[in-house]
């Protein structure tokens, strides 16, 4: 089979790490989605369009893949309430070009689903078979994609792993918790509290991107029919209210720390994975800790950078 790799959503904060760790010793073909494959994008004889044509044309260049990580789409949980259908077409509509395009190539379709599929209610780890019971549009889209990415490993040939993954972090990401806190430091008074949503209390299973990496990458092939699910993550709760203070712990200063009690939408209060869920041998490398003290020297590297190009 054309050892050529896949990666769409290269652009994105797992797809970047990713294309860094493949091309390394493989050919990868990157793809976009059309609303980030700018002129600059275009140079690159490797990158194309995540639409019918650009897919087509990859094709036609390179051959089908053997493999493919299939990790575009929409990002947030909370873009989902504002874009219902944004979602739905950058997560199931693009998802189903891809299968379309891939009918009969047996290739193997790695899919980065989400935790979110599980939705609340959930108090211990959770297990692939638990229910499922989204609380967004963004966690029914991905369940969608799921059915969907099935259905061709039984009918067109393919075999696919999806992956669940939880709570992904790390350098270069620019949202979500961590970014948030560092955010607010770096600009914050040594008498301003640092004021974040939620209780504290919440519970969440933090994976580190170089960890989500390795397991992506060492996953074996399956026969064209076969599928399969696993839990990415750490498969160990933390309570935010430790995320922060330890944030705030290495970030040097002596913040007060306050939760505003406000819930929003879609965010369940417990979202862990049980480490019987996970991908076969896979055990993470990176502590929470460490890979805090590692993301705010990346954050804190970013001023510096600036600071130089100033």
């Amino acid at each position: 089979m054309n050892p050529v790799t896949w990666i769409t959503g290269a652009n994105g904060f797992i797809g970047s790490h990713l294309v860094r760790a493949c091309t390394e010793n493989k050919k990868v073909i990157k793809f976009f989605r059309p609303e980030f494959f700018s002129s600059n994008t275009n140079k690159d004889v490797l990158s194309y369009p995540l639409e019918k044509t650009g897919i087509n044309d990859a094709i036609a260049n390179h051959g089908y893949p053997s493999r493919v990580y299939h990790l575009a789409g929409a990002p947030t949980v909370g873009q989902s309430f504002s874009c219902p259908h944004q979602d739905f077409n950058s997560n199931v509509i693009t998802t189903e070009v891809l299968l379309n395009a891939l009918s009969g190539s047996k290739a193997h379709i790695i899919f980065s689903s989400s935790a979110a599929v599980y939705g609340d209610g959930h108090s211990n780890g959770i297990r692939i078979n638990d229910k499922l019971s989204p609380k967004s549009p963004y966690g029914h889209h991905k369940i969608i994609s799921e059915k969907l990415i099935k259905l061709y490993t039984e009918h067109f040939d393919l075999s696919a792993t999806i992956l669940r993954l939880f709570s992904v972090y790390g350098n270069g990401l620019r949202k979500q918790l961590l970014y948030d806190c560092c955010s607010k430091l770096n600009i914050y008074s040594i008498n301003t509290p640092l004021v974040l949503g939620g209780t504290g209390d919440e519970l969440r299973d933090w994976l580190e991107v170089s960890d989500v990496v390795a397991a992506m990458k060492n996953l074996e092939n399956l026969q064209s029919g076969d599928f399969q699910i696993y839990n990415l993550a750490n498969g160990r709760p933390t309570r935010i209210e430790y995320i922060a203070n330890k944030i705030i712990s290495l970030w040097g200063k002596s913040h007060q720390l306050e939760f505003n009690k406000i819930k929003r939408p879609g965010d369940p209060f417990s979202l862990t994975a049980n480490p019987s869920s996970l991908p076969p041998a896979f055990v993470p490398k990176i502590t929470i800790d460490q890979g805090i003290e590692k993301y705010i020297n990346w954050f804190k590297s970013l001023d510096e950078n600036m600071d130089q190009v100033l």
